[in-house]
């Protein structure tokens, strides 16, 4: 079983549309984030960076895809509580 992590993917430059059609029937787990593809592991919301996470999603669903997912947001750089909520 495998954990597929978006802002991972954007780090290590992968294509994550082509990954997850090879890997998916192994994936139990995923992070729904983003990443611009720098070298930090950027955890971004999803549709700020530049991974496909809406085509990645509308391809899981269409596959019947049955694993968890989780939201994997940072804001540890974000000062104000009232701007991390919006």
């Amino acid at each position: 079983h495998m954990t597929f992590d978006f802002s991972h993917a954007a780090t290590a430059g992968m294509n994550a549309l082509e990954t997850l059609q090879e890997i998916h029937d192994r994936v139990r787990v995923l992070h729904v984030t983003d990443g611009a593809g720098s070298l930090m592991d950027e955890h971004l919301v999803p549709g700020r960076g530049k991974m496909p996470v809406k085509e990645c999603l509308q391809y899981l669903a269409k596959v019947n895809w049955s694993g968890e997912a989780v939201i994997e947001v940072n804001t540890r750089f974000v000062a104000k509580k009232s701007t991390r909520m919006e």
